[in-house]
């Protein structure tokens, strides 16, 4: 077409570049981001909490062992046992050990922990194991699952609950410190699992962390069971109705 004019083509070079221009791209960052690693220690705290999680770093672990209440139910009938089949879910009551570390670089305030249920059934009935102990554990902070919410309380007893345990007061955790807490959960006459939700304040912002372990589930005592035996592993021994009936009450009256 005349007057118009002929597109030049790229050269070697130019086509090069747009073909790997990422890579120059990619190292520029890369070399930056090295650069700038030194810096960040000597930057203002403020600056420094852009870097960190602002939750804390909340783990759990199974603590029943220490329990007064040891007793343990299964969904079937196990007959005549002398040790406790796994798969058994602790009855009655459980605990659980939380250790709350303050990683957020800034000071915190533990203001309530509350169990969030996940699951709620009926409880199980195919076989009670009953046993005792004598127990060994100071903690004081107890959840009655069937509250809405399961706010923490102060436990007055294997089972009993009083008032609001943080109701009068909070846990302070400095940066980088640990709170070891024991938490007595009770249920009524069902099967819950639960996770476990640390609400705290930082910096004038309440937030709220949650935490959960396979280990966060317990069953109520049912009214009656297929089979159910009282003592300890290696000398259970089977009981009746009546005994049943005497180990099977409900915390909720229910």
């Amino acid at each position: 077409m005349p007057g118009a004019k002929r597109k030049r083509k790229p050269s070697t070079w130019e086509r090069f570049v747009k073909k790997n221009g990422f890579l120059y791209a990619a190292a520029g960052t890369a070399v930056v981001t090295a650069a700038a690693s030194p810096l960040i220690g000597g930057v203002p705290n403020v600056v420094q909490r852009l870097f960190r999680d602002d939750r804390p770093t909340i783990t759990l672990t199974d603590d029943s062992a220490t329990l007064t209440d040891l007793s343990l139910a299964y969904p079937a009938a196990v007959a005549q046992p002398t040790e406790a089949p796994a798969g058994g879910t602790k009855a009655g009551v459980t605990r659980t050990k939380m250790v709350i570390y303050n990683s957020t670089g800034a000071t915190i305030r533990v203001l309530d922990i509350q169990a969030k249920v996940r699951k709620r059934s009926g409880p199980l009935h195919g076989t009670l194991l009953a046993q005792t102990s004598q127990g060994g554990t100071s903690e004081v902070i107890g959840l009655a699952l069937w509250q809405q919410p399961a706010i923490a309380r102060v436990l007055t007893g294997p089972t009993a609950l009083g008032d609001p345990y943080f109701s009068v007061q909070s846990i302070e955790l400095p940066a980088g410190a640990s709170q070891v807490v024991e938490i007595t959960a009770i249920p009524d006459r069902h099967y819950y699992e639960y996770a476990l939700a640390v609400t705290y304040d930082r910096d004038g912002k309440q937030k709220t962390a949650e935490a959960t372990d396979a280990s966060l589930k317990v069953t109520g005592y049912a009214p009656a069971y297929d089979a159910a035996s009282e003592g300890t592993p290696g000398s259970y021994a089977a009981i009746d109705a009546a005994r049943v009936r005497e180990i099977a009450t409900s915390p909720a009256g229910d």
